[in-house]
Formats: structure tokens, sequence, C-alpha cells
């Protein structure tokens, strides 16, 4: 089968131009790229300028300024300055809109050079749902999947949360095939603001993490303590560590005397972590790492007792996934999209209210339990980027054959 891949961006180590996107949605698409490329024939379509190259074993299609144009024309290229104009919001924003709009045209080229079998978009909004159009107009059975939802939040501009609702509301009406990473996100699709009347055409997915990734040990020192919590993720708002940490403040005083958190990520500029630790008198005990490199973060998964994401909104939470494949048990809020699709006793424990002392007790009771770290790694394999790309071609079969499309 031949698959092309259309989303804004992946990661890559090795490709300069993919370098600088380094993020959770980059390097799952590097994952997904890796994984069923090595299963089917794969080309990929980004909005990242670059000449052609390989990541894996699939082709990263050539898209330079001088493909874009010469795709273009005027037709296109007009276009793309109509869409700025109409645009609202920061010039970066509009300047992106209108690129988008304009890069259709190379989108048509790329679908006619490698004429595939089947299309996977990444993502949509309002520039993305262009792309989307061309790819159904082009006659390829083209299939969606969503790593997240947008429209729940409210913080979000509308310019954002609306094209979302309104390409959900079209699949639920025209049967488009679309694909979700987490059980939790497709039963909010029936609710407000989406109202989706059915969501038969809606198929769950869940992310993958690599089982042979080998850990390199973290190279500093740690603080002197029997106990280690381990968070991992960008720190800031949404992952909202803040309120791991004022829960650890909480823990009983003996438990916490013998217990350290360490905070692993890059940590927002405008984001008072720092300056809450040093309120709460635990400089000692809680520890910012900043940016660790992926194959020492895996080393911290080890040596940790727990790990704890109290994200606000998370698509699926890769963190709790791998650190499964450790063997170190977990503890997140029941409210995750992913909560149902992760959970197992053996290898997690619920927090069902979102206050600092309804997680703190969550991770006293975490600490303070005797868990099977054999069993834990048992389920973390539940979670292998194989099991994920071979649902991936499934579902493929399924809307070549016209089951699904």
């Amino acid at each position: 089968m031949k698959v092309l891949f259309v989303t804004p961006y992946l990661y890559s180590e090795e490709l300069p131009g993919f370098q600088r996107n380094r993020t959770g949605f980059g390097i799952l698409l590097e994952q997904m790229t890796e994984y069923i490329g090595s299963r089917c024939e794969l080309s990929v379509f980004s909005n990242v300028i670059t000449p052609e190259a390989r990541c894996h074993e699939a082709r990263i299609l050539s898209h330079t300024w001088s493909d874009v144009f010469r795709s273009a024309g005027f037709a296109w290229a007009f276009a793309g300055i109509g869409a700025f104009f109409h645009a609202s919001g920061p010039l970066s924003s509009r300047l992106r809109t209108g690129y988008y709009r304009m890069n259709c045209a190379a989108l048509r080229r790329a679908i006619a050079e490698t004429q595939p079998d089947l299309i996977h978009c990444h993502g949509i909004g309002e520039a993305l749902r262009w792309y989307y159009d061309v790819c159904r107009e082009s006659g390829v059975p083209t299939v969606v999947t969503l790593h997240g939802l947008d429209a729940p939040r409210t913080e979000l501009p509308e310019s954002v949360r609306q094209p979302e609702i309104r390409f959900l509301r079209d699949a639920c009406r025209e049967n488009w095939p679309v694909s979700l990473i987490a059980s939790g996100m497709k039963k909010k699709l029936t609710e407000d603001p989406y109202g989706l009347s059915h969501t038969e055409n809606i198929t769950v997915i869940p992310n993958g993490v690599a089982l042979d990734a080998t850990p390199q040990p973290y190279p500093h020192a740690l603080p002197n303590r029997s106990r280690v919590c381990l968070c991992v993720g960008s720190v800031g708002e949404n992952k909202n560590q803040m309120q791991t940490v004022r829960a650890f403040a909480k823990l009983p005083e003996a438990l916490r005397a013998q217990t350290c958190l360490l905070i692993a990520g890059t940590v927002d500029g405008e984001y008072p972590i720092a300056a809450e630790i040093d309120r709460l008198g635990l400089s000692e005990q809680v520890r910012l790492l900043g940016f660790v490199p992926h194959a020492q973060v895996l080393s911290l998964y080890r040596q940790a007792d727990l790990t704890i994401l109290a994200s606000r909104v998370e698509g699926f939470g890769l963190s709790l996934a791998e650190s499964f494949v450790q063997g170190t048990p977990c503890v997140t809020f029941a409210d995750l999209d992913a909560a149902e699709d992760l959970y197992d006793p053996c290898a997690m424990l619920l927090c069902h209210e979102r206050s600092d002392e309804a997680l703190s007790a969550a991770m006293a009771q975490a600490l303070e339990t005797t868990w099977d770290h054999d069993a834990i790694r048992r389920h973390g394999r539940k979670f292998s980027l194989d099991a994920m790309a071979d649902r991936y071609l499934a579902w493929y079969q399924d809307c070549v054959s016209g089951q699904k499309c």
C-alpha cells in the first residue's frame, strides 16, 4: 500500500529542517513515520521547507520555496494573498494562513506525483482544513487523526476552536473516517461544544512508545532521598506541575522527609514554579532538572518510585506509558482523556478530584503501595509502537476497501 502523510511538521534529529520540531507531536510523527513506513510505501508532505530526504524508510517530499511558488502559479499565489488579508490575528498567524492556502497547490502536485492509495492527514484547523479538502477532491481515500481536542479549551481563540467543531460536525454528517488517540476524546464529541449525533465514523487508536530504547544514566547529582517522584514534560500552565508541587508539600511529614520530586522538562519562562518551590520551603526536595535527553529520562523513570501527570488537558499522556515500560507506577487524574485506555490497577492509581489534597492523598497511597514492577512492564508492552502501527494499517485497509470511507 502507498500512503501519503500530510502533517504540519515532524521531528528528526538527522534532518536540519526538522530538528527544531522536538515536541510531543513532532516526536510521535517521527515514530509513526518509522513504524508505519516499515510496513508500507510511505511519503510525507509537510509545511517544513526542505529538499527531498529520507526519514527512516519514508520519503520526505521536496518542499523548497521554488517548489511552493512553481506549484502555485498566479491563481494560488493570489489565493494565498487573499487568505492573508481575510485572516485575523497577529501578523505571524496571518502569514501562516496565507502560506497554507498557497501551499495547497504543492499538495496537489504531491498527490499527483506519489499516487497514494490512501492519504493520512494529521490535525485539522482553519488552514489544515484546506489541505483536507484538496485531499478529498483528489478522489483518494483520506483519513484524519486528531492528536488532541482544542474546542473544549475555552482559553483558546475562536479562530482555533471553531474550525475543529465545523470539521467534526461535517465528518459526522458525511461519515468521513477520523481517528482519535484516546477514548475520552471520543466521549466528548457527543457533548458541548460539538454535539455530534453519532460517532460511528470515529476510531480510537492509542499512541505507542518504544519498548527497546536504551536508557542512559542521568549524569548529575540528585537529592539524597529514599523515595523519588517524577514529572516529565514541558513545565507550564497546562502540564500543571505547580499543583504537583503543592500536593507534594501536603504529603505526611514523615513520608515527605524521605521523598524528593524531580521535574524534567523545559520551563516556560513566565511560569512561576521556582518561586512556588521557594515559597513552600521545598528547594532541598524539589529539583527542576530542565531539558533532559530522552535516553536519560528513561533512566529517571527507572530510578523513580512514582510518575505523576497532573495536566489540565492531555491528549494521551506518553510519560505514563513510558513509565509503565520501565516498571514504574503512575498517578494521574481520572478525567484525563486517555485514563480509560491507560488504566490498569496493577500499574496506576487514579485521582478522582482535582484538588491539591486529593492529589497528595493519591501520591501518598501510591508511594506506600507495594507494586509488582514486572506486571507494570507487561502492562506497558500493550502500548508498543508496533501495536499502534498495526492498528493504523488495519484502519487503512478498512478505508481503502470501503468499509470506513
